[in-house]
């Protein structure tokens, strides 16, 4: 074989290894996270620093570490005392930015196993499953769901928390569920029919002047067994 030809088959061989793409790909929890997100916004045609479902901002197989290893400089751990002297932990992304400014919950004092997500009043920027955000109006949600949904009457401690989306396509997330409370902007003009401790279908005629908008939001994970 001559040089030349030798050298060009060397060549040809290196190519193909440069362009050979491993089989597999080790992601640590983290990496798995961020691209996560970067498919999910996506497919959903938003910015991934917009969009909540039940794989982003946050999962549940992350633990917080891995979280505020992902949100490097946005996250930090919150400690809780109760009134008996109880602790719990939780971890709080974006705590210097209230539009974006969420609350992690867990499911075990070691902080491996997300269960609940909140949104703090103020958290405007995120775009939930369906569209739904912060002051989204009955219509809006209905509109996600696909048909009316049920929430408790409003003036007592669980008021405006919706209890069933009646088989809606917001009752069926992928891992998560999604929860959700109306407050009323002007309490004054809540007629009595919505008051108090029963459930409401969301076309109850009796809205029509009342305006309630999405005030509470929340995604919850179950517990692994």
């Amino acid at each position: 074989m001559g040089l030349k030809a030798g050298r060009l088959i060397v060549g040809v061989l290196a190519l193909a290894a440069c362009s050979r793409q491993p089989e597999h790909e080790e992601l640590g929890p983290g990496a798995v996270a961020e691209r996560a997100i970067s498919d999910a916004a996506m497919s959903a045609g938003v910015s991934e620093n917009n969009i909540l479902n039940c794989t982003v901002p946050v999962s549940k197989g992350l633990s917080a570490k891995a979280i505020t290893d992902i949100y490097r400089g946005q996250a930090r751990i919150n400690v809780i005392r109760g009134l008996e002297g109880e602790v719990s932990r939780t971890v709080v992304l974006y705590p210097k930015m209230p539009q974006r400014r969420g609350e992690v919950w867990f499911w075990d004092a070691a902080m491996t196993q997300v269960s609940d997500l909140s949104l703090a009043s103020t958290a405007t920027d995120w775009v939930g499953p369906g569209g739904v955000r912060l002051g989204a109006t009955l219509k809006d949600v209905e509109a996600a769901n696909g048909r009316p949904f049920v929430l408790m009457g409003f003036g007592w401690e669980a008021g405006g928390t919706v209890v069933d989306f009646r088989g809606g396509k917001l009752a069926h997330l992928d891992g998560c569920a999604l929860k959700l409370r109306f407050g009323v902007p002007d309490k004054a003009a809540l007629p009595e029919a919505l008051r108090g401790d029963h459930p409401l279908r969301s076309d109850d005629k009796a809205f029509a002047g009342a305006a309630p908008v999405v005030s509470e939001l929340r995604l919850t994970w179950p517990q692994e067994q």
